[in-house]
């Protein structure tokens, strides 16, 4: 196996050209050919290829650019992430990586270019998550491409990535949840939506998606099987089926939200009797609706949320801070974390201890005084034994 270098000239000046063979599937040979500016760079070019087609590391170099890669890893991911994700992975895309780096050939892409690359993103106000986010997205890209054997390395492993600025949580307590469930009960389009949303944890979009279909109340469970997302326009969607084991999930009901479930179902009955053929059914009868059959736009909730938080006089939260509501009360209240997970629909219960570790301080703490407690009731009863002992022998 061999290889040669061979100056050029040409109306741009000189470079140097290596050309090498590479073995072919067939047995055969193919000369492949390189440009480099200097006969150092050249040589250095050369023995790296030499030493990558005696490893087997050899990549066969592409014309792809990193606009091309990102196309064809949208069209596969996309059969395994739902469609808000795509769209959120193609936002990023757009915003941040295609005017960068679009251009730029997978071969030519370098470790420090990424680098730079993630500097100017945050020069620019980006928050670290945002960072963050475009960085899963190139990085899940050049992996692919790596897997796809079109690069020999992802140029994207070897850089440094700002740390998620952890924000405290903002949740209401238990009277304060209290509160604000008394002031809506029976509010006909919010009274059961938000009982649901506090209850079971369950997402914006996956409340948004329930249908009828998707509810026992006999047995007194409700099965997350879709959700509501977004088009690349923003404008929502009814996704077919949710896209993870955990996603996809069954949530054992409250009796509270069982009865408020049935008075919601008579109320849409008795609204969707009065309308006729004027009822909107195109949202496959979901649950929640705008009083006309059609679905709620997920804008709609959080105006609700502010307006009915301020009649119950307890503090505005964000619609997502409802589920941190019901993960922190369910753990302070000594819910496995293995079921506050299965509420979330969380992957693992890693995720879930991470997300609420300040809850978990506070049960260590609690854990902490038990067993103190134990300990003192273990000596105390030692002391009186020997007491009793002492007494009667006396």
């Amino acid at each position: 196996m061999q290889g040669s270098i061979q100056k050029r000239t040409g109306k741009h000046g000189v470079s140097w050209r290596l050309r090498y063979d590479v073995p072919q599937p067939d047995g055969s040979r193919k000369q492949m050919s390189e440009t480099a500016p200097t006969k150092r760079e050249a040589e250095a070019l050369l023995a790296k290829r030499m030493h990558e087609l005696q490893t087997g590391a050899y990549v066969t170099p592409t014309d792809l650019t990193v606009a091309e890669l990102l196309d064809r890893w949208f069209a596969v991911h996309a059969e395994r992430v739902s469609t808000a994700t795509i769209h959120r992975y193609r936002r990023a895309s757009q915003t941040h990586i295609l005017p960068s780096l679009g251009v730029i050939k997978l071969v030519r892409l370098t470790t420090l270019a990424v680098q730079d690359f993630y500097q100017g993103v945050q020069s620019k106000g980006i928050a670290p998550e945002g960072v963050r986010a475009v960085h899963k997205v190139l990085h899940g890209a050049l992996k692919q491409a790596v897997a796809w054997q079109i690069i020999p390395r992802n140029p994207a492993d070897g850089v440094s990535i700002p740390r998620p600025i952890r924000r405290e949580l903002t949740v209401w307590d238990a009277s304060q949840a209290a509160l604000f469930q008394s002031a809506v009960d029976g509010e006909p389009t919010w009274g059961t939506f938000f009982r649901l949303a506090i209850h079971t944890g369950m997402r914006r979009g996956e409340l948004l998606a329930l249908r009828w279909a998707d509810v026992d109340l006999d047995r007194g469970v409700v099965t997350v099987r879709r959700t509501m997302t977004e088009d690349e326009d923003g404008r929502p969607v009814m996704g077919t089926v949710a896209k993870t084991n955990a996603a996809r999930r069954p949530i054992a009901l409250a009796a509270s939200c069982v009865d408020a479930l049935r008075w919601h179902r008579a109320k849409q009955a008795e609204r969707r009797l009065l309308l006729g053929p004027a009822w909107n059914a195109t949202g496959g009868d979901v649950i929640f609706d705008r009083g006309d059959g059609a679905p709620l736009h997920p804008d709609s909730i959080k105006n609700a949320l502010d307006r009915l938080a301020k009649l119950a006089g307890v503090p505005r939260l964000r619609v997502h801070d409802l589920r941190h509501t019901m993960a922190t009360l369910g753990l302070t209240e000594g819910l496995h974390p293995k079921i506050v997970q299965e509420r979330l629909g969380h992957s693992s219960i890693a995720m879930t201890l991470d997300r609420y570790s300040h809850v978990s301080t506070e049960l260590q703490r609690d854990g902490a005084d038990r067993l103190d407690a134990a300990l003192n009731r273990a000596l105390d009863t030692d002391r009186d034994q020997d007491v009793t002992k002492q007494a009667a022998t006396g």
